[in-house]
């Protein structure tokens, strides 16, 4: 049974029951109250800090996130403490849907704000030119935006699937398992990234008027945007790189499934975050082709 986390004892604060909040100081082992047991070693402060947030009223959710998102990506080494006691794998797959939301988000105000500072000229149908003449168009451009959303669902579904061990027994299985769902935290850093990339088109002007301001925005905002895919490799270099130092961490695992992870996840990665947005424009494209000529 799961042990509900309390609050330190050694404190001026009330051992609380995770139940019913009930005062365990007098307690033995099983709140008097609702009957559920707990582990007064087991305290508010040794929980990951996302899961503190049913628990404590004075830490705030974005808090929360930032300081998991900081330990999951920055401080890969302490997580391994964390299989000493029992995890939240509810609190675990409430945040990385946030994550992936949020990354969404992302990608959809940039892609948006792109979208409308493109130029309405008109270009020679070809092989080159219909890729963008897709992209440019709004309904193909929100199909594609909704796959990517599945996309990067599947993704981040699959990666924390990698952390499934049966060799280990239970409930450390269960702890990895739940463990490995933070391993999105690193998909924050495109929200870093891209938030002020958009910022910087959206507020330069339309027409430069030959200052050195105008010119300064223009040049800028360029040269972001077309170092974009370098952006994304270096994010997807660091997931990677941070998913397999936390697959380490907290399985103990040999170099080879390291390294047969290493060859999985890059292919995997590409197939959801490519393949589903283009495979969801052309479902779209065939569906709108079988309502126009039905026979």
């Amino acid at each position: 049974m799961t042990q509900p986390a309390t609050l330190p004892a050694a404190t001026h604060r009330p051992l609380l029951c995770g139940g019913c909040g009930y005062d365990l100081r007098s307690a033995d082992g099983r709140c008097p109250e609702c009957g559920r047991r707990f582990d007064p070693s087991h305290t508010i402060d040794a929980l990951i800090p996302w899961e503190r947030r049913p628990h404590l009223r004075y830490i705030d959710r974005v808090q929360a996130y930032l300081r998991t998102v900081g330990l999951m990506t920055f401080r890969a080494g302490r997580v391994a403490r964390f299989l000493d006691h029992p995890v939240s794998f509810k609190a675990a797959r409430r945040f990385r849907r946030v994550t992936v939301l949020l990354t969404f988000l992302c990608v959809l105000g940039a892609g948006l704000v792109r979208y409308t500072c493109l130029e309405d000229t008109h270009r020679v149908l070809s092989w080159r030119t219909e890729p963008r003449l897709i992209i440019e168009n709004p309904w193909s451009l929100g199909v594609g935006l909704a796959g990517l959303l599945l996309g990067l669902s599947f993704a981040t579904r699959l990666t924390a699937a990698m952390f499934d061990h049966r060799s280990l027994p239970d409930p450390r299985r269960q702890r990895v398992a739940t463990l490995g769902q933070y391993a999105c935290a690193p998909l924050n850093i495109a929200v870093l990234v891209f938030v002020p990339i958009t910022l910087c088109w959206w507020i330069r002007p339309g027409v430069p008027s030959g200052g050195w301001g105008d010119h300064f925005a223009f040049e800028f905002t360029d040269a972001l945007f077309q170092r974009t895919p370098f952006i994304v490799g270096g994010i997807v270099l660091l997931w990677l790189g941070n998913t397999l130092c936390l697959l380490r961490i907290v399985t103990r695992c040999r170099w080879r499934r390291l390294v047969a992870t290493a060859i999985a996840l890059p292919p995997i990665w590409a197939a959801c975050l490519i393949g589903v947005p283009i495979l969801a424009m052309l479902l779209a494209a065939l569906a709108v082709l079988m309502a126009v000529n039905p026979a």
